[in-house]
């Protein structure tokens, strides 16, 4: 029985090849055997459409570009006969170019004198088409036959209606590499055919391929003589932009299905998150810049607080799956980072501005061929790549806050370069005390005439607030030099902004039972100033095999505050007490990194090197205390304090080299296996230094002491004769230390290609901890601490793929966490941020901690995902804080090794366009009727998707039944009972909103001492919003909306508020102006 088909070929639409006019991308119907509407019945010519058989005389031909497959090989042989002449035949690769007549003309297309289809063809002169015919598998079926062209470029008669789509703006660029599914192997002399267009392309020795294509959605054909024939929907290319595709051709007599096709991506976009995620050795999360950019994150801190198991602790730390910040490992491109944090080896996340950031990946579960402390998860930071194009993009914002902007907020005299975020030395040190290593070697009148040096600036006032303000500068290019492209990229951004904040602070005393009684009640009144600098400066070249690329990285943060307190105090026999406090706090990072890549034909190198810097800087800390009398008038307190005046640097260096080795071992059909390795070095030095100075007055400044602010009695010259100056600095305040961590792994990676893929290895790791802290000049000199230890740690990463949508991971390991370096030292120490003091513990160990991953992954396109996943962490001497009572009232922070932790949880995570309200799920039913429905045929909704996720964690630590503390058995410190996020967002051609919403459940804040009850941050919910319009192609404008809901943020202890506050609702009004 012979299977033919006969259509008119007139369908035509304008501009947009699946929907109208600047109508954004839709989601391409999966493959059908059977023909589409459109294409299964025949279509008369259309007077409305100008195209009659009047105007389509034959004059110049129309050119026809063939390509037939049948069970997804090319065909060759086949006939093209035009009014019973022939035209050609179909070559190896399946395809056919020949000049036809222009005009309406009978189309047959025949093998082994056979007609397979027969067209009545409508084509104007001069105009291109193409046509891809997929024959049936039985005789029965019909063909599947898409034509596409184009007449004059404006417009286009098309079979299909989602065939592809043009957008307005300029071209873009796809690239990409085809290799073997079996062997990774190259493909050369694939060739590419793009449904709508004559244009295609064919790769190289190396399997990569370039075009430029109108921007738009196309179908994408691959097509080789001895590979099964590769098809993929919906590529996307982007006005002005790089899109890559890269593509698996399983060999010829494979079934097709048996093979995936990477779904295409931009930099940072949503498919090229989830192509990653889905390709990762293990279980993984990924927020990429485009996200970041729709939620309208800053940092990536903020960022981090939507992937799915996280909290964001005080702003600056990751708490993944209800672990504390100390178990969590950050890198920088793969390189480990130095850390400004005085006293902690982390690194704060809200540092890394996320306009120069391409994704953040939070890695669950361990491989060998990461650092051993990993921990309890690891934050990779990767940094944009270099351009393929030159473009220059300047971005300028300014911002409300609702309790903030033109309000009054507290200020004091500072430097004319605070709102860089750099002191310009009025707050520096004075140089006579900086040359001293401690006051107290110098005679009384020596020391006074130093402390007469300090600028006499206490008094706090009152300042309108302006709004916030930023800018960005990005710009790059590539060019061709010595056979291979070199590529420049650099960025700057500069923000400020300023906050106020009214807080209630109490603490409370135990009654028995479960009573508490109020013990200090204090109001505080702040203003933070936040100043932040930022530049990234990369360089990159790339040839065919080697890649290289250099990366400068340099941030500065700023955080500058004036806080007045009230209340009363415990402390001071209940009386009514105003203390003031105005810091200065600059943190730095400064990070050089370089990476190589190199890709023989027996092995593939990758090395990456780094050497960086994390300082900290707190120049003159100010404190001081008035207190109110019967009559209502306020005296300054000179006792016990005084006014004290603080100064803290720290200094975190570190280097560090990486080399990974894959080496391919069996590569045949239906299955590979690659051997990987390689080891790291890393080295830190740290050193940390905090030196105290307090003014006191004398009784005989009785009158001065009513005085607003302590500027009238400290005048230099009152300084030696009324008032006492002293360096109150400890030997505690300084300590040093250092680290060396040497590692090596070795891992196997096993594929059958969708069946499954196991990524097993062991890693060893040597660590040399070593710290110093100075006790003082009494005698007891430098106390020392630190261990040596090794580790094997082994992991097994298992993926099941079931079907090409869905897989299923499990996976083990075994990580370490070391302690810091001043936790190893028996000395106490003072945390120059808090003021709290610690004690170190010399038998601290690290903690050794083995994880348990089941999750299910589901992928039904290149943007929609659904996976749901259990885990399990058990710990051995996990390293928790542990409180020690210190005289009558006070209490000593110290850290110790506890028996045992446990953590357990739920993950789940969704992302699925709202076209499957109409289309279904997988080519089912639609869930609101027929397209042509009221909802069906809303083209709004075809471009909106919700996403989301939720967690559900359980934790228990248990501790030694020592100590102040009133619980031996209790939740990890930070944990949230769940957290949930939810997006809903329109992706238009023109218009984009974003709505997001986030909840984080009751968390540990601190643990309970002498029988009162534990300190739990209350449940909070938050809401953010964004728009963007995109005026025309080189202008954006846009708003941010966040903290819509303007909760107040509760903390509380045993029901009663312990920290009570509101954030206030901001916006934030940005303009984005692309200058080429």
């Amino acid at each position: 029985m012979r299977a033919s088909f006969r259509f008119a070929a007139t369908l035509t639409v304008a501009a947009a090849l699946c929907a109208d006019s600047g109508a954004a991308p839709r989601t391409s119907r999966p493959p059908s055997d059977e023909p589409t509407p459109a294409a299964a019945q025949a279509t008369p010519a259309s007077p409305e459409s100008g195209r009659t058989d009047a105007v389509a005389k034959a004059g110049a031909p129309a050119e026809l570009s063939l390509v037939i497959f049948e069970r997804g090989n090319p065909v060759s042989g086949v006939e093209l006969k035009v009014n019973g002449k022939r035209y050609g035949v179909t070559d190896t690769d399946g395809a056919l170019w020949a000049n036809i007549p222009s005009g309406r003309r009978d189309v047959v297309l025949v093998r082994d004198s056979k007609p397979l289809v027969e067209l009545d063809f409508l084509t104007d002169a001069g105009e291109s088409l193409q046509m891809l015919v997929t024959l049936p598998e039985t005789p029965a079926a019909r063909p599947r036959i898409d034509v596409a062209s184009t007449a004059g470029g404006e417009q286009v008669k098309i079979v299909r209606d989602d065939t592809a789509l043009e957008e307005k703006g300029p071209p873009g660029a796809l690239t990409g590499r085809i290799v073997a599914a079996d062997s990774g192997a190259p493909i050369s002399g694939a060739r590419l055919y793009f449904a709508g267009q004559a244009t295609d392309a064919t790769t190289d020795k190396a399997g990569r391929y370039a075009v430029e294509l109108p921007a738009g959605n196309y179908r994408l054909s691959v097509v080789h003589p001895d590979y099964a024939t590769q098809k993929l929907d919906n590529v996307r290319v982007i006005p002005g932009k790089q899109v890559t595709s890269n593509i698996e051709l399983s060999p010829a007599g494979l079934a097709l299905a048996d093979y995936v096709v990477t779904a295409p991506y931009v930099e940072g976009s949503i498919a090229s998150v989830f192509t990653t995620q889905r390709e990762a050795e293990g279980v993984i999360d990924i927020i990429g810049a485009e996200q970041m950019a729709r939620t309208g994150d800053s940092d990536a801190a903020q960022a981090l607080g939507r992937v799915t198991g996280l909290t964001i602790e005080d702003g600056q730390y990751a708490v993944i799956r209800g672990q504390p910040e100390r178990y969590t490992y950050s890198t920088f491109n793969g390189s480990p980072l130095p850390s400004p944090d005085p006293i902690q080896r982390i690194v704060p996340l809200d540092l890394f501005p996320a306009g120069v950031l391409k994704s953040i990946a939070v890695q669950k579960s361990y491989t060998a061929d990461q650092p051993g402390e990993f921990g309890g998860g690891l934050v990779a930071l990767s940094t944009r790549d270099i351009p393929d194009e030159a473009f220059g993009a300047v971005s300028v914002r300014t911002g409300f806050n609702s309790l903030s902007t033109n309000k009054d907020g507290l200020t004091y005299a500072g430097g004319s370069t605070d709102f860089l975020g750099f002191d310009d030395g009025a707050r520096e040190l004075p140089a006579a005390a900086a040359g001293e290593a401690n006051l107290g070697n110098l005679s009384i009148d020596q020391q006074n005439a130093i402390g007469a040096q300090f600028p006499n600036s206490y008094n706090v006032t009152n300042e309108t607030l302006p709004p916030d303000s930023g800018l960005s500068i990005v710009g790059g290019g590539a060019f061709d030099l010595l056979g291979g492209e070199i590529g420049v990229l650099g960025s700057f951004a500069w923000d400020r902004e300023y906050r106020n904040r009214e807080q209630i602070e109490r603490t409370y005393s135990a009654a028995g039972g479960d009573e508490l009684i109020l013990a200090n009640d204090f109001t505080s009144r702040r203003t933070d100033m936040f100043a932040s600098l930022s530049s990234l400066l990369a360089f990159g070249a790339e040839w065919d095999r080697t890649k290289l690329s250099s990366n400068t990285f340099f941030i500065q943060d700023t955080t500058g505050r004036t806080e007045a307190i009230e209340g009363l105090d415990a402390t001071s026999e209940d009386n009514f007490v105003r203390d003031s406090l105005l810091s200065w706090d600059e943190q730095q990072l400064l990070v050089q990194q370089v990476l190589g890549e190199h890709d023989f034909d027996f092995v593939k190198l990758g090395w990456r090197g780094l050497i960086g810097s994390g300082s900290r800087e707190a120049p003159d800390r100010r404190t001081y205390r008035y207190q109110q009398l019967p009559d209502q008038s306020f005296i300054f307190v000179g006792d016990p304090s005084g006014v004290t005046r603080e100064y803290n640097e720290t200094e975190d260096s570190i280097s560090g080299l990486g080399l990974d080795i894959t080496v391919p071992v069996i590569a045949r059909a239906g299955f590979r296996a690659d051997a990987k390795l390689g080891g790291s070095m890393f080295d830190q030095t740290r050193e940390s230094q905090t030196r105290r100075f307090i003014f006191t007055p004398s009784d005989e400044l009785s009158e001065a002491l009513f005085a607003p602010n302590p500027e009238d009695f400290l005048q230099p010259g009152q300084i030696g004769e009324s008032v006492t100056f002293t360096e109150e600095t400890l030997g505690i305040d300084d300590y040093s230390g250092e680290t060396s961590v040497d590692g090596m792994y070795l891992m196997g990676d096993f594929r059958v290609p969708k069946v499954a893929r196991m990524v097993a290895g062991v890693r060893r790791e040597e660590a040399q901890f070593s710290a110093l802290t100075f006790q003082g000049a009494e005698g007891d000199g430098d106390v020392p601490g630190g261990f040596e230890g090794e580790d094997i740690l082994p992991a097994v990463d298992f993926t099941y793929f079931w079907g090409e949508t869905m897989q299923i991971r499990a996976a083990w390991g075994k990580t370490v966490s070391r302690p810091n370096l001043n936790e190893l030292s028996p000395a106490v120490y003072i945390d120059p941020r808090t003021g709290d003091e610690f004690v170190g513990n010399p038998d601290l160990q690290p903690a050794e901690i083995t994880s348990y991953d089941l999750r299910w992954e589901w992928y039904p396109s290149s943007t929609e995902q659904l996976t749901a996943g259990v885990f399990r962490k058990d710990y051995t001497d996990p390293i928790e804080l542990t409180l020690q009572p210190l005289g009558e009232s006070s209490i000593l922070n110290s850290v110790d090794n506890a028996d045992e932790a446990k953590v357990t949880g739920l993950e789940i995570s969704a992302r699925a366009g709202l076209e499957r309200l109409r289309t279904g799920i997988g080519g089912g039913p639609r869930w609101f009727g027929p397209a042509r429905g009221w909802v069906g045929g809303a083209g709004w909704l075809d471009n909106m998707y919700v996403q989301g996720n939720a967690t559900f964690i359980n934790s228990e630590v248990m501790l030694a039944e020592t100590g102040v503390a009133t619980q031996s058995a209790r939740p990890l410190q930070g944990q949230a009972e769940n957290i949930f996020n939810l997006q809903l967002g329109y992706d238009g051609a023109t218009h984009d909103f974003t709505l997001a919403y986030n909840r984080v459940g009751e968390r540990l804040y601190r643990p309970g001492t002498q029988t009162r009850p534990n300190i739990f941050r209350e449940p909070v919910d938050l809401l953010d919003a964004t728009y963007r319009f995109q005026v025309w192609d080189a202008l954006t404008i846009g708003l941010e909306l966040s903290n819509l809901l303007n909760p107040t943020l509760n903390i509380t202890q045993g029901g009663q508020i312990y920290e009570s506050y509101e954030a206030g609702i901001s916006a934030n009004l940005f303009l984005n102006w692309t200058l080429w």
